[in-house]
């Protein structure tokens, strides 16, 4: 998968795990979970860095010509924001996390797997779920 950033190029190497809902600031956002080592990027990235309630530290890149978040980290995990990606046709959501501070006309229907914060079980419903969806 290759971003549509024209200023810098990315390229994730290997298929990412469950899509999934999770951003700071946002009501909706799309993040695509990869392993950091799964990502190669080629030009100048510029960073943000912030911390989260549990006292870490997080690192969110961006382009520096336009200023469009492209992912940020989580660890050993980065979080690609979907709408980056050239092709979104194929990205659809395993769950829901970080609901708590959803809008209030937000509704989630019967079966979606549904965190008010992070899963506490480390993804592993979520990617379990995309797995079942994607017959991957």
């Amino acid at each position: 998968m290759e971003f549509k950033d024209l200023s810098t190029r990315f390229k994730a190497t290997r298929e990412g795990e469950p899509g999934e809902r999770e951003s700071l600031g946002d009501s909706h956002a799309e993040s695509l979970r990869i392993r950091a080592s799964d990502l190669e990027t080629e030009g100048e990235l510029a960073e943000v860095r912030w911390t989260v309630s549990s006292g870490a530290v997080r690192r969110g890149r961006f382009c520096p010509s336009c200023g469009v978040r492209l992912f940020h980290d989580s660890g050993e995990f980065l979080h690609i924001k979907g709408g980056t990606l050239d092709d979104t046709s194929w990205l659809m959501p395993a769950g829901h996390i970080w609901t708590r501070s959803r809008q209030p006309h937000v509704r989630f229907a019967e079966g979606e797997l549904v965190y008010e914060k992070g899963p506490g079980d480390d993804f592993a419903a979520l990617v379990a779920r995309w797995r079942e969806m994607t017959g991957a």
